[in-house]
């Protein structure tokens, strides 16, 4: 799930990585590159602003830095005592923030390895964290709130109150001015990450179990804001009028992560049933279903060019596919 990033160019190499991917299709596909390492479920999945790189968190308590282009793992990132759960690169940078159940969110420098910072939460909760388009900002969920710190200082700048469940994604709009955020209260809300406003809440309609929203992503044209959770259920809403687009339920399980290609034209989603689904905003139809993970698929990102998308499961495996028809 990454926010604000402008579309960058990709690496040639990584280029030439993604030329060897085969294209999936509507009746699915199991071609994909596999990246093992991990010994427990891969829980997130980012992109590195240039493309060149891959971070990838677990639950066990690790995070891999993989060179795309040359397909193998480059670092391991160990200092979080329980999962990571989230990860955000800062935009033109190779910063990276990662949130984990050990209520900590660290910063590392993935060119060397060594861990930089580190914030510690007032309880050990889930935490989930995404950088302002500028990389000034850190948004980071404290429970049923979210709290906005400047990344420098580690001054919080503000705290966004209304959620009453558990916030489990965020997502920065690409002008930074808008915060979402999504909640297991089936509820996403919008906020003035600079002072914690409340600028709109969107109701999902759920099943009433507690299913909730597990999964926001904007487009990064700033006019749509994708949502994702259980059961079934995608939702695609207009932040101009903040009215619903369209809901989508292809999926049979929850939808655990939901992600917008960087020219805003493809919506993917994934979950519980072990696929992952590719919608074109345009057209309002089926793009591709990609098979291939053995277990829930926990996290999705696109490559800053939008040529392939990255996957990671409870397999314990991270998986890299070609976008079809990325024009």
């Amino acid at each position: 799930m990454s926010t604000g990033c402008k579309t960058l160019a990709f690496s040639l190499a990584a280029l030439v990585v993604a030329s060897c991917l085969l294209r999936g299709d509507l009746h699915g596909t199991s071609d994909s590159m596999v990246l093992s390492g991990h010994s427990e479920a891969v829980a997130c999945v980012a992109f590195s602003t240039d493309g060149q790189f891959l971070a990838t968190g677990s639950f066990d308590k690790t995070i891999k830095i993989w060179n795309v282009a040359q397909r193998r793992e480059q670092l391991t990132l160990i200092g979080h005592s329980n999962r990571v759960l989230s990860l955000a690169f800062r935009p033109k940078g190779r910063l990276l923030a990662s949130g984990s159940s050990d209520g900590t969110v660290r910063f590392w420098d993935t060119e060397t390895g060594r861990e930089k910072k580190v914030f510690k939460h007032a309880s050990d909760v889930l935490v989930c964290v995404a950088f302002s388009p500028d990389g000034s900002l850190l948004a980071l969920t404290d429970y049923e709130s979210v709290r906005v710190i400047e990344v420098e200082t580690g001054q919080v700048i503000s705290n966004c109150h209304g959620h009453k469940d558990h916030v489990s994604s965020l997502a920065f709009s690409p002008d930074g001015k808008l915060l979402a955020s999504g909640s297991l209260d089936e509820t996403a809300r919008l906020w003035d990450p600079r002072s914690g406003a409340q600028k709109a809440v969107l109701k999902w309609k759920g099943s009433g179990l507690g299913h909730g929203i597990l999964s926001v992503a904007i487009s990064p044209d700033g006019k749509v804001l994708a949502t994702g959770g259980g059961p079934y259920t995608v939702s695609l809403w207009d932040l101009d009028t903040y009215k619903r687009i369209v809901s989508l339920e292809h999926h049979q399980w929850e939808v655990m992560c939901v992600a917008v290609s960087p020219n805003s034209k493809t919506v993917a989603w994934a979950g519980y049933d072990r696929t992952i689904r590719l919608w074109d905003l345009s057209s309002r139809m089926d793009k591709a279903r990609l098979d291939g993970h053995t277990g829930n698929v926990m996290s999705i990102a696109f490559s800053p060019d939008g040529e392939i998308l990255a996957s990671g499961g409870r397999d314990k495996t991270v998986r890299l596919w070609q976008v079809p028809d990325n024009k």
